[in-house]
């Protein structure tokens, strides 16, 4: 049995309870960026986001954008067509972090394959 857990952020601690440490093989993506992010990017708002201090990516989406439905699916689906590669040019990825639209894309070609 594998496990994939797929985390934005690298300080998430996960413990396998010792019934399932022998039998299951736990495998961590650590994803970037946080939909937020994203949206900030979209709105054109990196820089000023940025050069907020101690504001969370989620309070700038909701007090400076306005962008207060951002984790709703019906909101995703239309509005994050082409952020994620806006995103590629602004970060600088490291060790195994990959876009979670990359991973998501992955997966749901070899699904596609398969049927």
């Amino acid at each position: 049995m594998n496990i994939v857990r797929i985390i934005d952020s690298p300080n998430e601690r996960f413990h396998l309870s010792p019934l399932y440490q022998s039998k299951a093989r736990v495998f961590t993506l650590t994803t970037r960026p946080e939909i937020e992010i994203l949206a900030i990017i979209k709105e054109g708002a990196y820089r000023a986001w940025t050069h907020v201090n101690n504001m969370k990516p989620s309070e700038f989406c909701k007090e400076k954008l306005g962008l207060r439905k951002i984790k709703q699916y019906a909101f995703l689906r239309q509005y994050w067509n082409d952020a994620d590669e806006q995103y590629r040019r602004n970060h600088h990825f490291q060790n195994h972090e990959r876009c979670l639209a990359e991973i998501l894309v992955d997966y749901s070609d070899s699904c596609t394959e398969q049927v």
